[in-house]
C-alpha cells in the first residue's frame, strides 16, 4: 500500500473497503443532455452493502462489522485487501470466515494489495471465492443487479495492466458497451482522489485510465477502498474538477474491520465528508435511475453519512407516492408492548420504504413492524407516513390502538405470626404498569373484623406499611386492596396467626449511683430499663426526699445535702410491674455566696455602718452565722440569721484614716462558708474653729459683764464683742475701771465691734 498507516492507533469496526463506481446512463445521447424516458414501471430497488480492507486474526473489528451485515439483507461486496497481513488460504479460512465469510454466498469480491502478498496470482482469493470472482487470475468482471449494471476491477497494475490498451481495459470498453442498463456501478481496491497525513497529494495515475472510460460512459459513482477511513467526494472529472452534470462521485469505505488510519491532515478540493476512526459499512440503495448511501457504524459508534442522487443521461422514471397501510386496529393493555404492522404498504414503483409512525402518546418510530408501550389506558390515533427511495411520501394512514386499564398486582407478603395484644405491623409492596395510574388507594381488612385500615399513595416504590393490634388467638386471613385512578383493584392476600403469650414481668434499672450539689438539678436515666415481651413501659421514680417522678429520664433537684436512696419502678403495657430497685443520690453541701456589696468610704472618729447579702441553694441550711473583719486588726463584728432575704448589717467607728479590706463570712448550719470583701476608704475629719462673744458688755454699776466674762474664763477661741460695748458712754475712763476688770482681761483675742 503507498499510504503508512499506525495500525496501534487502530478503533473499533469499519465498513466499506474496495472501490466502487456507480453510472446510469443513456448511451444514445450526449453527456449534457437527458434523454425522456416513458413512464414505465421501474425494476424494484435493491441493496449492496460492504467496505474493504477487513479481517484480521489478532483483531475482532471485522466481526463488528459482520454484525451489521447480519441484520441487513441484500448482496455484499468485497473491496480487497480483505484478510491481513496476506491473503493465504488460511487467513481466509481462519480470519475472514467466521465474521465476513458467513456471507460468502452472497458476497462479490475485489482483489487488493494484500491478496497478492502470499502470490503473484491470488490463487488463494480465486480458490476462496471461487466463480463469484471472476476468472482466476484477471479479477475483473461484471453482473446485473436490479436495474443496475455492476463492474468489478482490478487496480493491482503491477500484476494485471491497467494501462490504456490493456487486456483489461479493453475489456472494461466492450462491457460498457455492451450493456442496456442505464445505471452502471464500478468498484476496485485503489481510489484516484484521496485526502491524506502527507503534505502532499498525487492522484493514483494507474487508475486513471479507468476514470476515463467510466467518464466518457457517463458514470456517476466510483466506490473504492485502500485508505482505512471513510469519504465522500463531490462529482469530479477525471482530472479532479468539479463537474456536478456529468462528474462521477467517489466514495472510499476502508473501514471493514482491518485497521483505521490517523486522521487526515490535507483534505483534498472536493472532499464534502471523512469519517475518521470510525469502523462501519456502506449500504447503497440501488432505485431504476437513482440510487441512495448510508455509511452505517458499528455498535456504539455515532458518525454516518447518507444522501441520495440519480444517474448521469437519464431522466428517472415519474415517480409514484407509495401507500401507507397501518394495519390494525390494534388492542394491549398499559405498560405491554403493542406490536404494529405496516408491511402491507406499497410502492408502485418498487422503491424501498422508510416508516414513519406517530403512536399518538408522542411517542414515534421507524420500521415496518415496530413495537410501543402506551403508558396508560385509553383509545389512541396511530398515523403511519410511508417515504419511498426518491423522498415521495404517502399520505398518512390512521388506525386506533385500544389500550386497556391494568389493575395493580399486589404483594401482601408472606403469611406472619403476631402476638395477642401487641402491635403487628405488615409492609405490602404493589407494581402497576399504568405508571400514571397514580394516586393509588388501599384498603387492608384485618381479618377479625376490626375497621380496615386505608390510605392513599402517590408512589409504587414505598411500601405500604399499617399496624394493627389483635385482640385474641387466631388465624386471621388480611386482604391487601389497591385501587388505581382507573379503578383497577388488584388484592393481595396473607394469613397471620396469632397467639397468645403469657405476660412477663418487667426489669427496672435505674442507673446511677448519682452525685450534686443541693440546689441543683440531677438527671436520672432508668433507660436501661427492659420488658421480655417487648412491651411499653411507664416508668415510677421515688427520689428519698418525698419527691417523685415519671418517664425514663427525670431531672429533680434536692434541698438539702444528704445521701438519698433513689427507687425505679417500671409497669409494662398490660400492667406488670418491675420490683423496686434502688440507688442513691449524694448530694453535697453547697457553700453560701456572699456579696459584700459597692465599695464605702467614711470619717476617722464616726461610725460606718456595712451590709451584706448572701444567698444558699440549700434553702434548708439556716440559721446562717456571719462576720465582719473590719481590716484594722479590731474586733471582728458577729451574728446570725435565719433568712436569706434580709442582708446582714453591722456598724464600726475608725480611729485612723485608711483604706481598709472588709471581709463578710457567712457559714450555714452545715459548715460550709462563703465570703464577700470591699474596701473602705477612712479620711481624717476637717479642723474646726471657736468664736465666742457678745454685745452690751460692761456697766461701772452692774457685775453682770463680770459673769459673762467668766464663761469667756473657760472658753478658748477668739473672742468677739457687738458694740456698746461699755455704759454710760464709750470714754476711755468707763473702758478703763468697768470693762477692762471683765472682757478686758481677754482682750488679746477679741476682736471688737
Amino acid at each position: 500500500m503507498p499510504r503508512e498507516y499506525s495500525f496501534a492507533r487502530l478503533a473499533a469496526a469499519v465498513l466499506l473497503a474496495g472501490a466502487l463506481s456507480t453510472t446510469c446512463r443513456d448511451s444514445q445521447a450526449p453527456r449534457d443532455q437527458a434523454t425522456p424516458r416513458a413512464d414505465v414501471t421501474p425494476l424494484p430497488s435493491v441493496v449492496l452493502l460492504g467496505a474493504g480492507n477487513i479481517a484480521w486474526c489478532s483483531r475482532t473489528n471485522d466481526e463488528a462489522t459482520a454484525a451489521l451485515l447480519d441484520a441487513i439483507p441484500g448482496t455484499v461486496f468485497a473491496l480487497g485487501d480483505n484478510v491481513y497481513p496476506n491473503g493465504t488460504t488460511a487467513n481466509y479460512t481462519n480470519c475472514y470466515g467466521p465474521s465476513w465469510g458467513r456471507h460468502k454466498s452472497r458476497t462479490y469480491p475485489a482483489l487488493g494489495n494484500h491478496e497478492y502478498d502470499s502470490s503473484a496470482t491470488a490463487a488463494a482469493y480465486f480458490t476462496y471465492y471461487g466463480a463469484a470472482a471472476g476468472d482466476a487470475g484477471k479479477g475483473y468482471y461484471s453482473y446485473e443487479l436490479g436495474a443496475w449494471h455492476i463492474i468489478v476491477l482490478n487496480s493491482n497494475n503491477t500484476y494485471v495492466s491497467t494501462a490504456a490498451g490493456s487486456t483489461q481495459e479493453t475489456w472494461l470498453k466492450a462491457d460498457l458497451a455492451a450493456t442496456t442498463k442505464q445505471c452502471v456501478l464500478a468498484m476496485w481496491h485503489n481510489p484516484r482522489f484521496y485526502s491524506t497525513t502527507s503534505s502532499a497529494f498525487y492522484p493514483t495515475s494507474s487508475v486513471k485510465t479507468f476514470w476515463e472510460d467510466l467518464y466518457a460512459a457517463h458514470a456517476t459513482l466510483i466506490i473504492n477502498a485502500h485508505m482505512h477511513d471513510y469519504e465522500r467526494f463531490a462529482p469530479q472529472t477525471p482530472a479532479g474538477a468539479t463537474d456536478p452534470l456529468n462528474g462521477i462521485r467517489e466514495i472510499i469505505v476502508g473501514t471493514g474491520g482491518g485497521g483505521l488510519d490517523l486522521p487526515n491532515t490535507l483534505i483534498i478540493p472536493n472532499s464534502e465528508v471523512l469519517i475518521s476512526q470510525v469502523y462501519g459499512v456502506l449500504k447503497l440503495t440501488l432505485a431504476d435511475g437513482a440510487y441512495s448511501w448510508q455509511f452505517i457504524p458499528v455498535a456504539g459508534q455515532a458518525a454516518s453519512d447518507s444522501g441520495t442522487a440519480t444517474c448521469h443521461g437519464t431522466s428517472p422514471t415519474v415517480n409514484h407516492a407509495p401507500t401507507a397501510v397501518a394495519g390494525g386496529p390494534y388492542s394491549g393493555s398499559e405498560g405491554t408492548a403493542v406490536s404494529f404492522d405496516g408491511s402491507g404498504s406499497s410502492d408502485a414503483d418498487g422503491d424501498a420504504l422508510t416508516y414513519a409512525w406517530s403512536f399518538g402518546d408522542a411517542g414515534t418510530a421507524a420500521g415496518a413492524k415496530p413495537s410501543h408501550t402506551y403508558a396508560n389506558n385509553g383509545t389512541y390515533t396511530v398515523t403511519l407516513t410511508v417515504t419511498d427511495a426518491r423522498a415521495a411520501a404517502s399520505s398518512p394512514a390512521t388506525v386506533t390502538a385500544t389500550v386497556a386499564n391494568l389493575a395493580p398486582s399486589v404483594n401482601a407478603a408472606p403469611n406472619q405470626a403476631a402476638t395477642a395484644g401487641s402491635p403487628f405491623t405488615l409492609n405490602a409492596t404493589f407494581s402497576d404498569p399504568g405508571v400514571n395510574d397514580a394516586p393509588w388507594s388501599y384498603s387492608i381488612d384485618w381479618g377479625d373484623g376490626s375497621p380496615q385500615a386505608t390510605g392513599s399513595t402517590n408512589s409504587q416504590v414505598s411500601s405500604i406499611t399499617a399496624v394493627h393490634t389483635y385482640a385474641a388467638a387466631g388465624s386471621n386471613t388480611v386482604r391487601v386492596t389497591v385501587t388505581d385512578k382507573d379503578g383497577g383493584a388488584g388484592v393481595g392476600t396473607l394469613t397471620v396467626t396469632v397467639t397468645t403469650v403469657a405476660n412477663r414481668t418487667p426489669t427496672a434499672a435505674t442507673g446511677g449511683p448519682y452525685s450534686g450539689g443541693e440546689g441543683t438539678v440531677l438527671s436520672f436515666d432508668g433507660s436501661g430499663s427492659s420488658d421480655p415481651d417487648g412491651d411499653a413501659l411507664t416508668y415510677a421514680w421515688s427520689f428519698g426526699d418525698g419527691s417523685t417522678g415519671a418517664g425514663v429520664k427525670p431531672s429533680h433537684s434536692y434541698a438539702n445535702n444528704a445521701v438519698y436512696t433513689v427507687t425505679l419502678t417500671v409497669t409494662d403495657a398490660r400492667g406488670a410491674a418491675s420490683a423496686p430497685v434502688t440507688t442513691t443520690a449524694t448530694i453535697g453541701n453547697v457553700a453560701p455566696t456572699v456579696n459584700a456589696g459597692a465599695s464605702q468610704t467614711g470619717t476617722a472618729g464616726s461610725a460606718l455602718t456595712v451590709s451584706a447579702s448572701f444567698s444558699d441553694p440549700g434553702v434548708n441550711d439556716a440559721p446562717w452565722s456571719y462576720a465582719f473583719d473590719w481590716g484594722d486588726g479590731s474586733a471582728q463584728t458577729a451574728g446570725s440569721t435565719t433568712s436569706q432575704a434580709t442582708p446582714v448589717t453591722a456598724t464600726h467607728t475608725y480611729q485612723a484614716a485608711a483604706t481598709y479590706s472588709v471581709r463578710v463570712t457567712v457559714t450555714d448550719r452545715d459548715g460550709a462558708s462563703g465570703v464577700g470583701a470591699k474596701s473602705v476608704t477612712v479620711s481624717t475629719p476637717a479642723a474646726t474653729a471657736t468664736l465666742v462673744g457678745a454685745g452690751t458688755v460692761a456697766s461701772c454699776s452692774s457685775s453682770g459683764d463680770e459673769a459673762t466674762a467668766a464663761i469667756l474664763d473657760a472658753t478658748p477661741g477668739t473672742v468677739f464683742n457687738l458694740g456698746d460695748n461699755v455704759y454710760p458712754s464709750g470714754s476711755l475712763t468707763n473702758y478703763q475701771n468697768c470693762y477692762n476688770p471683765s472682757w478686758g482681761r481677754h482682750k488679746a483675742r477679741t476682736a471688737p465691734a
